[in-house]
């Protein structure tokens, strides 16, 4: 079993704006980190069978919180403080430990129900043998990852660090990383798209530099430290391609980030790159379930659909894809996959933990045209009907994005049609480009424009959907 704690014999370096660390040293201040929280959890009497909570304000404290609940085998999730309402509506606060953090300032009003300890690093240790801290019968540390659905209220998500690691190591293979690879990482790492970028680095013994994201700094990091591999979110790839243009280099390979590519996304950012890696994963499954190499234009066309690009084929060949759909009326299919880099299972408000089926249901639609390679159509929570006939939402959705750039989510009018809700402030020559749009392509699901003073959000800030009758 290689956990994470393993992963500090490598030969990996990391970086971010403030220092760059090899591996042997981040070793040394995670030992002496560890040491530290030991023994002041032992000091307050804290029960280290809990979830110890690590308030992270940068990527670099991620990678020691990792590190250091790896070490101990603790149950551990990292957030920002921003996050901590999220987490309160996940978990009853008699099941914390306490919160970690590496700022002794810090203080957190509202929730001194809850311990916290600020890790200096700097703290004077005692010769005595440092106290076991009790964690249970744990072999491995658990981390625990929120996600939310655009329709429900956040879940916790239980993974064992071993399993993270073995995805890693799977993803480093498809993606031929070695130890000259330099990757630019814009992506927390308390969530699976940075978490993942960072362990595929330690497991290839490369460099992973830690930035955040402005357009021009961007290119000037690329050039200036010969990045190899870039994860990018798809609305980032056209300005990026434009901010790219004219210069000489071309990275090894991008990596897509999104939910979805689209072909516009693709194209305008291929020219820039050997390879543009799609890909698609959930919280639950790992960050890939499957993944599509794409080297040239004709790839690009080849691999898409609607105006989306292919999610691909199976990442490795132990992932199994079932289609099913829903009723005998149904004109499309919801994916459902087993993967062995599953999550355990979600975590309720007491700490109890629901396993995961054996097959998990993705709440995607998909296709496949029989080779193998899987097309991604829409979200379930998105499914609309007109007339007995099915509404690609996304599709509209995505010429809208393409052409237009402004934000709206969709809902039922009382007619039976669709309304594409748009925010009040929205200019006039958007609203007549989307008017135009909609009657141009889509007139024959009676899609309608309108205005609204806000729109519905959850509490991670995503357009919640309104309820939607068949």
């Amino acid at each position: 079993m290689i956990r994470f704690d393993s992963l500090l014999q490598n030969s990996w370096r990391v970086k971010d704006a403030r220092k760059e660390m090899a591996a042997k040293d981040v070793c040394v201040l995670v030992k002496r980190l560890s040491d530290e929280l030991t023994l002041l959890s032992y000091q307050q009497k804290i029960n280290s069978t809990r979830l110890f909570v690590f308030l992270i304000s940068n990527n670099m404290e991620g990678v020691l919180s990792y590190f250091i609940a790896s070490r101990l085998k603790l149950r551990a999730i990292l957030l920002g403080v921003n996050a901590l309402t999220s987490l309160f509506e996940t978990m009853n606060t008699e099941h914390f430990a306490a919160f970690i953090n590496f700022d002794r300032f810090r203080r957190l009003e509202g929730h001194e129900k809850v311990k916290l300890i600020s890790l200096t690093g700097k703290a004077t240790i005692t010769s005595d043998p440092v106290p076991v801290l009790e964690t249970g019968l744990y072999k491995e540390a658990l981390f625990f990852f929120m996600t939310s659905g655009t329709t429900s209220h956040p879940k916790l998500v239980q993974y064992r660090e071993s399993v993270l690691v073995e995805n890693a190591i799977a993803v480093t293979k498809y993606l031929a990383l070695s130890p000259e690879d330099k990757t630019l990482c814009f992506f927390p790492v308390q969530y699976m798209y940075g978490l993942s970028s960072m362990l595929c680095t330690f497991v290839s013994n490369g460099l992973i530099i830690f930035e955040n994201f402005q357009l021009s700094f961007a290119v000037d990091s690329i050039e200036q430290y010969n990045i190899t591999t870039l994860p990018l979110i798809g609305d980032l790839m056209i300005p990026l391609s434009r901010a790219l243009k004219g210069r000489s280099f071309r990275l090894k390979r991008i990596l897509n980030a999104s939910d979805r590519l689209l072909v516009s996304q693709a194209l305008s950012i291929i020219p820039h790159c050997e390879t543009l890696w799609n890909n698609f994963g959930q919280t639950e499954s790992g960050p890939r379930i499957f993944c599509l190499c794409l080297d040239s234009v004709n790839d690009v066309e080849k691999y898409s659909r609607y105006g989306v690009v292919a999610p691909g084929f199976c990442m490795t060949p132990d992932i199994k894809i079932e289609l099913k759909a829903p009723d005998s009326e149904s004109c499309y299919s919801e994916m459902y996959y087993r993967t062995p880099y599953a999550a355990d299972g979600y975590v309720d408000k007491d700490f109890t933990l629901k396993k995961m089926d054996v097959w998990q249901q993705s709440g995607d639609l998909f296709e496949t045209d029989g080779n193998g390679c899987y097309y991604w159509l829409a979200r379930t929570a998105n499914e609309f009907k007109y007339k007995g006939r099915f509404v690609p939402i996304q599709m509209i959705s995505d010429q809208i994005m393409n052409q237009t750039g402004i934000r709206h989510f969709f809902s039922r009018c009382e007619a039976g049609g669709i309304n594409v809700n748009v925010l009040e402030f929205t200019d006039e020559s958007s609203l007549e480009n989307i008017r135009f749009l909609l009657s141009e392509n889509w007139n024959i699901y009676s899609c309608k424009v309108k205005i609204v003073s806000e729109f519905p959000l959850t509490p991670s800030g995503k357009i919640k959907l309104v309820s939607n009758p068949a």
